[in-house]
């Protein structure tokens, strides 16, 4: 319950305070606008729209000059008659409590109950609910304290999903353009869930932001992208799913040593360290001894910004560790602190959010829960030393010697032992994730049907081990006709 509370007070805190500057703000710019349209004389507005704008800003400022006047020349007892006529027309809405026992927390709805009636406010019987109860609806959420559940409402669903359903009917048929405050009235509910859908509303929200900011107009039309519309697919078929929510806040932990999963015994939590320099990619599992992954760059990928290299690198370590990280709460440890937030909450620069949604698509579908902490780089000097290391087995064979060598055995379908950079074939398995890779250790794979080219000196550092599991595959294989074709 205490969880809850400072939810609750977290929440109010943040309403209150942008609600208070959005306010403050908008008075300054209808009293500058009001003073600088007055002083013209036959002022003409281009639009009719910010003519009616105008006039009725200059109403709101003229009524509470009125005010301020007419309270400045009544005195103290008549001030008090107009306080009291004031707070019989005051709507107090949307107030909760809560309490760890039933008898106190209706201790506490009597005392707010009586406090209401005795300041003068006048009371809504049948909005309110003074009994306590551990299940209730309030402001859009079921509250659920019993089981410690938050979600949206039921009805709040059913509405965004047959928003979502005529939008993507409408696709469909062939429509691309459509009113930009429909798409905004849309990117406003699902943000609004961010309370329980989390960050991701955000993260799957952004291409339809762009097209909401290309609008011309708020009474013009914008078109669709195609990454808008993969974001209306993404919500109908995941909004049921992520509308539940445990009723906690995130923890503020910022510490930088972490406790051993292994060693403490907890299996479902991986703490993962991953840097990333101008030569290549580095990471590994903290408590798992064979779990180091490395990569290089390509030329065109080292050119690209830290940020799109270290991003780079969280997808690639991640997807190559997948058999050890599957249906676990992951720490991604980073040095580099836009990763964190690109990761939360998706970027504005399109090959940085792609890169987001790669991860956390690849999250969902292994069932792992992704978090993201800041550290200083003197505490992630392990993972750096790995990004600048370089494979000795990372070589090739030249290209005439590979042409002699496939008209001799015929066509190799399928490179074994390669990377996106030196692989020979289309296809080809790789000992870390890798672009264009058919499949991460290709002694998990079948390679039946196929031409193999291979080489030697790859995939371990222990000889001995690899030549061991070379005799075991091709033990295992040795009754079936695929055809192994091998430069040593």
């Amino acid at each position: 319950m205490e969880a809850g509370s400072r939810i609750l007070s977290k929440l109010e805190t943040l309403i209150e305070s942008k609600l208070h500057h959005f306010e403050q703000k908008m008075n300054n710019i209808s009293q500058n606008q009001i003073s600088a349209c007055s002083k013209l004389e036959n002022y003409s507005f281009k639009k009719k729209g910010h003519e009616q704008q105008f006039t009725v800003n200059a109403k709101v400022m003229d009524k509470l000059r009125q005010a301020d006047s007419f309270m400045a020349d009544i005195g103290d007892e008549d001030s008090n008659s107009a306080a009291q006529n004031a707070r019989e027309k005051i709507s107090e809405d949307d107030g909760l409590g809560e309490a760890s026992t039933f008898d106190t927390a209706k201790e506490y709805s009597i005392f707010a109950r009586q406090d209401l009636i005795k300041f003068g406010f006048l009371i809504a019987e049948e909005k309110c609910q003074w009994e306590p109860t551990q299940q209730s609806v309030w402001v859009g959420y079921f509250w659920d304290t019993r089981d410690g559940i938050l979600k949206v409402t039921e009805d709040r669903i059913c509405r965004t999903e047959l928003f979502l359903e005529s939008l993507i009917k409408s696709v469909c048929k062939g429509v691309v353009l459509f009113p930009v405050k429909k798409l905004a009235c849309l990117t406003g509910q699902l943000i609004s869930m961010m309370f329980v859908f989390g960050s991701v509303a955000r993260l799957r929200t952004r291409y339809l932001y762009d097209c909401v900011n290309s609008r011309a107009s708020w009474c013009a039309p914008v078109k669709l992208s195609s990454g808008a519309f993969d974001e209306l697919i993404f919500w109908r078929e995941n909004l049921r799913n992520l509308n539940k929510s445990p009723l906690q806040s995130e923890s503020g932990d910022t510490t930088y040593v972490c406790v051993d999963a292994s060693g403490s015994g907890n299996c479902n939590y991986a703490n993962v360290f991953v840097d990333a320099s101008n030569l290549g990619v580095g990471g590994y599992i903290q408590g798992s001894t064979e779990s180091d992954v490395v990569g290089s760059w390509l030329e065109s990928e080292s050119n690209l910004s830290s940020t799109w290299r270290e991003l780079e690198s969280v997808y690639r370590v991640v997807h190559s560790s997948i058999p050890e990280l599957q249906g676990k709460e992951v720490l991604i440890n980073t040095d580099n602190k836009n990763v964190c937030t690109v990761l939360k909450s998706g970027s504005n620069k399109p090959h940085l959010q792609q890169i987001a949604i790669k991860v956390d698509k690849l999250c969902t579908n292994n069932n792992i829960r992704l978090h993201s902490r800041w550290l200083p780089r003197k505490y992630n000097t392990d993972a750096d030393f790995l990004s600048r290391c370089t494979d000795s087995d990372d070589w090739s064979v030249v290209e005439w010697v590979f042409k002699v060598l496939n008209d001799k055995w015929g066509t190799h379908t399928y490179d074994r032992f390669a990377c996106h950079y030196n692989a020979k074939c289309k296809k080809f398995n790789s000992r870390y994730w890798c672009p264009g890779t058919s499949g991460i250790d290709a002694f998990e794979h079948n390679w039946v049907g196929e031409n193999n080219w291979l080489k030697s000196g790859t995939m371990h550092k222990d000889r001995s081990a690899e030549d061991r599991r070379f005799r075991q595959f091709f033990h295992r294989h040795s009754t079936e006709d695929g055809r192994f074709s091998c430069k040593l």
